[in-house]
């Protein structure tokens, strides 16, 4: 029986994290499969060379950092895959992760499979990347009085405080030029598939490996179909604390899924909320919870 194709869909407006994706995917055994990688740096961004077919979708017009929903339907717009693999940017797979998932597809082709996650530690950042966009922010937010052991998300109205003004320094600095030098890499040395496989896990009391029974959009593998079904994702979830992954999840149940956690081989992710925060939050928490509810 012939394994499924696979599309593997990114949604990214951060620089960097195209070092770690690329090198991933260049190491895969299973060959049949496409990148498809929304990029709202796409216009300033050029990819590097791959011997793996990637279909680089740049800013459609508008306010910079759009709707996350809207990006993904995008993706699955022009996905040619039958499955498709949802991954964050700065995710690095091991090289069983796609063969896993397609031969899983191939066994099971209505479900829903869902992988693992190691959360590993940051390598060294260039010296040039200002640490102003993200969590490693936080010892600097003179406003918590409690510097990097703050929580921002205990706060609506802080959090969206931080949330723009991150936004905007950032803006700033990709206008300017500053962030240039890092558009395919932050890290002083360009992450490898080797170079990521030999980093730590986050330390005991963090997240560190995630057997996740829940759909995440971080590791996970939707046969395209099922999507087409419910009319794509649900572009009202802003995917900024959104709930747009539980709003998914939600109306593909209604729709007669079924959700399969694996335990292969799992993603690795250079988790870049430490780094950067970069979308626009258009509307409170509270007010996401009740368009959740409502679904």
């Amino acid at each position: 029986m012939t394994m499924a194709s696979i599309s593997v869909c990114v949604v990214t407006n951060r620089v960097g994290g195209i070092d770690a994706l690329f090198a991933g995917l260049e190491a895969q055994r299973f060959r049949d499969f496409e990148l498809v990688l929304v990029d709202e740096l796409g216009d300033r961004r050029a990819l590097p060379a791959t011997r793996f077919p990637v279909r680089h979708l740049g800013p459609e017009p508008g306010p910079r950092w759009g709707n996350y929903m809207r990006s993904l339907n995008r993706a699955l717009r022009v996905a040619r895959g039958g499955r498709l693999v949802f991954w964050s940017d700065y995710t690095c797979a091991g090289e069983r992760v796609l063969a896993e998932f397609a031969a899983a597809a191939d066994a099971d082709p209505l479900a829903i499979h869902l992988g693992d996650i190691d959360y590993v530690a940051l390598p060294r950042l260039r010296q040039s990347f200002p640490l102003s966009y993200g969590y490693l922010a936080m010892g600097h937010d003179q406003a918590s009085g409690r510097g990097d052991t703050y929580a921002p998300w205990m706060d609506e109205a802080r959090r969206h405080a931080l949330y723009e003004s991150w936004r905007a320094a950032y803006e700033l600095d990709l206008d300017r030029g500053a962030l240039d030098d890092c558009m395919t890499s932050v890290f002083e040395e360009p992450a490898t598939a080797e170079s990521v496989a030999a980093l730590a896990l986050l330390p005991d009391g963090r997240q560190t490996r995630v057997h996740n029974p829940h759909l995440n959009l971080k590791n996970d593998s939707i046969p395209k179909a099922l999507l087409d079904q419910i009319g794509g994702f649900d572009e009202r979830a802003d995917g900024c604390h959104g709930h747009q992954d539980s709003m998914t999840a939600k109306q593909l149940l209604r729709n007669g899924a079924r959700f399969m956690p694996m335990r292969g081989s799992p993603v690795r992710l250079l988790d870049p909320h430490n780094l950067m925060i970069i979308r626009r939050m258009e509307r409170p928490d509270t007010a996401n919870y009740h368009l959740y509810e409502s679904v």
